[in-house]
């Protein structure tokens, strides 16, 4: 027969950790699965998912001991585990229900775990229904191919139902913007159009799947091929700039220039557009020898000529020549100062793009490509014009900004005052770039003939910033004079 749990508890060791809200039933032969926390939407089947009431099962990684109590305090179940539930892997039942623990991944074909289902992936009882796919195609081109998914449920269609959809593999192939994942009263059926994504890399056809899943339904996966359009090498990016041992001076040494020299934090990496195209890097992972470093986030797009500069960590503050800055989603890039590898892959590190191998004989500066962008890589001060600079991030070896650099922001004088006495301009100005310098100007007309003072520069320190892009200048001004007329102007670099 079924079991009511409501009020039945789940403890560690040492408190409780989760209660079972009323009208919590478990259906004869049927799972129940307890997480953590976190967002259990896309969990299917036939099983009856959870979350902690406590906000954690606290289970300790070196051993602990889990106790189901009823609702009037009886203790129903016991298990104690010692430190093997520190292998990364769940631990469960051989043969299921009956049988002692063991390792998941020793029962189950290396599967490390299976929640709500058997170790095999079987359900536990029949679901109430079925979700199953249905394709007009099982295979297209990467490049504007499409093919359409129908969704089938199975069941009571008297009640509107939220489906999760999910495909493995989104650099290969998206659902179409707008796609309605619930069906209404009544409807049995939706309609799916899954479109190719051209992932710039000629990595040959690619197997995805379909996922769909809702609560006490079988889950549905279709498969179906991506072939690739016959890219050539990669050549669209290039790693530009890099810099695995920064210098341990203050100044040159904070790259990132949030006023902190940090030998990881200021790290950096710099990639170039160096085609005529913009490139949508969204999802796509820097790696070094180790592993993954960064994950570049959706809607990362490079324009044609723009540079990208991933830095360890910190909080980069200034312009660096307007190019995209990010810091490494992993919290290091962990560039080796002895040698590392520097790897541009894509979604899930299937395809590497770009590899470079450095040696880590150069120290305290960067290497940067000369000529940018084609040239080979060398010691940042041996390039002309730069020898004195130890790192460029975000802009070419001597400073100036890359060809597809985003365009300045309008600049405006939000707010203006004038101490007469102390002859002191004060003005508020939105749309600076923080880290960059900017000049005043002051004129006693506006005529073609008009004869411009300057003042500055005025870097754009943090101290200035008094709101997002807006921040404080002040200059003496010693020709301002009583009921004479003076105007003002700010400019860029």
């Amino acid at each position: 027969a079924s079991t009511d749990l409501t009020g039945w508890t789940l403890h560690n060791s040492s408190e409780e950790r989760h209660r079972f809200a009323p009208g919590t039933v478990l259906p004869i032969d049927c799972a129940m699965v307890v997480f953590g926390g976190g967002n259990l939407s896309n969990m299917g089947g036939s099983a009856i998912f959870q979350t902690a009431s406590s906000g954690s099962l606290g289970l300790n990684n070196w051993g602990d001991t889990v106790n189901l109590y009823n609702a009037d305090g009886d203790l129903m179940a016991s298990v104690t585990y010692g430190s093997e539930a520190r292998e990364d892997q769940s631990i469960v039942r051989d043969p299921e229900i009956t049988g002692p623990f063991s390792l998941h991944g020793s029962v189950a074909d290396g599967r490390l775990f299976s929640p709500g289902t058997r170790s095999n992936g079987d359900e536990y009882c029949t679901p109430l229904a079925e979700l199953s796919f249905s394709l007009n195609a099982a295979r297209m081109s990467e490049r504007g191919g499409t093919i359409t998914a129908i969704l089938t449920r199975t069941g009571d269609l008297s009640e509107s139902l939220d489906v999760v959809i999910t495909v493995t593999d989104e650099s290969e192939a998206l659902m179409e913007e707008g796609v309605r994942t619930k069906f209404f009263e009544g409807e049995n059926t939706l309609t799916i159009e899954l479109v190719g994504q051209d992932d710039i890399a000629e990595d040959g056809t690619q197997l995805v799947q379909i996922r769909a899943v809702a609560p006490g339904y079988a889950t549905a996966t279709a498969s179906f091929e991506v072939e690739d359009d016959g890219d050539g090498a990669f050549d669209a990016i290039v790693l530009n700039e890099f810099l695995s041992s920064p210098s341990s001076n203050l100044g040159p040494g904070d790259t990132n220039r949030d006023g902190t020299r940090d030998f990881s934090q200021d790290e950096f990496v710099e990639f170039l557009n160096v085609s005529e195209e913009d490139i949508d890097l969204s999802n796509y992972e820097i790696h070094d020898a180790v592993g993954a470093r960064h994950v570049f986030p959706i809607d990362t797009v490079l324009a044609a000529g723009q540079a990208i500069v991933v830095f360890g960590g910190g909080t980069p503050w200034g312009a660096f020549g307007r190019s995209v800055v990010q810091v490494a989603s992993s919290g290091s890039l962990g560039l080796n100062d002895g040698g590392d590898s520097i790897y541009l892959k894509t979604f899930g590190g299937d395809t590497i793009l770009i590899e470079h191998r450095y040696d880590g004989t150069t120290l305290n500066q960067s290497m940067s490509r000369s000529p940018e962008g084609t040239g080979g890589f060398i010691n940042h001060t041996l390039i002309e014009g730069a020898e004195k600079i130890l790192t460029s991030p975000g802009t070419k070896a001597d400073g100036e900004r890359f060809s597809g650099a985003a365009p300045h922001e309008p600049i405006e004088i939000v707010a203006f005052e004038v101490d007469l006495k102390a002859k002191r301009v004060m003005m508020e100005v939105s749309g600076l770039q923080r880290g960059e310098n900017y000049y005043a100007g002051a004129s006693a007309d506006l005529g073609p003939e008009a004869e411009w003072v300057s003042f500055g520069p005025f870097p754009m320190f943090p101290e200035r910033e008094i709101a997002p892009g807006t921040f404080l200048v002040t200059f003496t001004d010693l020709s301002i004079l009583q009921n004479s007329p003076r105007f003002y102007k700010i400019a860029g670099p």
